[in-house]
């Protein structure tokens, strides 16, 4: 458990020092807000990429939200383990079932995720960058974002608040640009998010069922996502 100010590079650390103990191979590499969908198996994901001489591989965030765009509770369980896990399929899908484009097109915020690494090969904050490590071509995997929940609100407020502060240490404003576009964005919204909105391209999605126009609508963004210039806060 870690207690004390969630400094940026807080969750780095965090990742690092449990690779470290994860031994030689590969990592499987998510947030705890993330579930993974690959376009084969895990295996069949890594042997293309040892095929093809690469040590990464790479994904893409589906920010996953409400019918609604109301900022819902996590769904709850009371299950055995096995029970559990495919009940908090099932009720996510029903709970979030909408996947659309928020983090880069509203927040301006970086959606590239590595989600396979070898052991040795070091990454960015976020898992957004591998540097001097280029993931293969080929199949993108969804990366399946549950962070638009009850709650986020108040915790988008409170890194503002304390990386301006300077209680939190901060590598960039990145962070509190992107948690202030957010906020605007439900402000505007009468406290949901745009489900409507074109921009975002909100469609019905769950763990098991990718759009059919996911790998090509996947790859451009991989390819032409620019970070926002330096001292943008507002707007798309």
């Amino acid at each position: 458990m870690e207690h004390g100010p969630w400094h940026e590079t807080t969750n780095a650390h965090l990742r690092d020092r449990l690779r470290a103990e994860a031994g030689e191979e590969w990592h499987l590499i998510a947030d705890s807000d993330e579930f993974h969908t690959f376009a084969t198996s895990l295996d069949e994901a890594i042997v293309t990429a040892e095929q093809a001489d690469h040590t990464v591989v790479r994904g893409l965030m589906l920010d996953r939200v409400t019918r609604t765009g109301e900022l819902t509770a996590w769904p709850s369980h009371e299950h055995t383990t096995t029970e559990k896990n495919e009940s908090l399929r099932e009720d996510v899908d029903v709970a979030y079932p909408l996947g659309g484009w928020l983090t880069h097109r509203l927040l301006l915020g970086d959606p590239r995720k590595i989600v396979l690494a070898r052991a040795h090969v070091p990454l960015a904050t976020g898992n957004h960058r591998a540097p001097g490590h280029h993931p293969a071509n080929g199949q993108v995997a969804v990366v399946h974002h549950f962070k638009w929940r009850s709650g986020i609100e108040a915790d988008l407020r409170r890194r503002i608040t304390r990386f301006t502060s300077g209680a939190w240490t901060e590598t960039s404003p990145a962070v509190r640009h992107e948690a202030a576009r957010f906020l605007t964005h439900l402000r505007d919204n009468k406290g949901r998010i745009d489900t409507a909105d074109p921009a975002l391209a909100f469609r019905p999605v769950t763990l098991d069922h990718t759009p059919s126009t996911w790998q090509d609508e996947a790859h451009p963004i991989l390819t032409q996502w620019r970070p926002a210039r330096s001292g943008t806060s507002q707007g798309r």
